[in-house]
């Protein structure tokens, strides 16, 4: 199994993914900020940066058993930026990501942004990615559902090959119906006659691991607090990425059985 961590920041994916208790046979990641680079080097040395999202040729890579993940830019859809949308030139960004899925036909993609997705590109993600024989489940979930003492309220997007059927996360009787955010009808984006649910997740902390902190996560103390601060605002939390890698590996799992 190899790993591609997108807009890979300082590894909040990567990290939830080793706690999840995932082996990656390659690992590669896509980071141009030099801060993020030197903490993602530390944790993951032996992970091989890509670099600019935007020359990463396919065409070099392996082509088979990908998982594929990464938060996509999130300024022109947030509710601070302008708001223009998931075909601006920082949020468009989601497209090199959709290539990328596209030509390597990954096992399994996790995405994550921010709320506003949901009225401002959810669809054309959700579509897209069904379009190149994907189905999604999502969900809004928040860092304080962890233990976590702020809100931080993200959403995550879960894609599997449309015939990954035992993928589905419907046997579990706390779920809810997709779309239960206010979002679109699955019966929209999705193959007629096949049932789809939201991704489900415990709302708990994950008492094992350490919370997402300067110290704990190794930030190099020689950054200054700008940096610093600006790595740790764009992570995404581990205990959230460990909780659906763990769901994810066991159903892959299981798919291998």
């Amino acid at each position: 199994m190899r790993l591609l961590d997108l807009f890979s920041g300082i590894g909040g994916f990567a990290l939830g993914a080793r706690w999840a208790g995932l082996h990656f046979d390659q690992h590669y990641y896509s980071e141009i900020n030099k801060h993020a680079i030197k903490i993602y080097q530390r944790h993951f040395p032996e992970a091989v940066n890509l670099g600019d999202i935007t020359r990463i040729n396919t065409e070099e890579l392996p082509k088979e058993d990908w998982i594929i993940c990464g938060g996509f830019p999130c300024q022109d859809i947030s509710s601070g930026g302008p708001k223009t949308g998931i075909n601006s030139s920082r949020s468009g960004l989601y497209w090199e990501m959709y290539r990328l899925i596209s030509e390597l036909s990954p096992r399994l993609v996790v995405l994550e942004n921010v709320p506003p997705l949901t009225h401002s590109g959810l669809e054309r993600v959700v579509c897209s990615l069904a379009e190149v024989g994907y189905d999604c489940e999502w969900e809004n979930i928040r860092a304080s559902q962890f233990g976590l003492p702020h809100k931080r309220e993200r959403i995550f997007i879960v894609a599997y090959p449309h015939s990954d059927r035992q993928l589905r996360l419907h046997e579990h009787p706390t779920e809810r119906p997709l779309g239960n955010d206010g979002g679109i009808s699955p019966q929209a984006v999705t193959p007629p006659n096949r049932d789809q649910w939201a991704l489900w997740l415990a709302s708990r902390a994950v008492d094992a691991q350490p919370l997402v902190a300067r110290k704990n996560d190794g930030l190099p103390r020689q950054l200054d607090w700008k940096p610093r601060v600006a790595c740790l605002g764009n992570a995404v939390s581990p205990l959230i990425t460990a909780e659906i890698f763990s769901r994810c590996r066991r159903l892959l799992e299981g798919q291998n059985a």
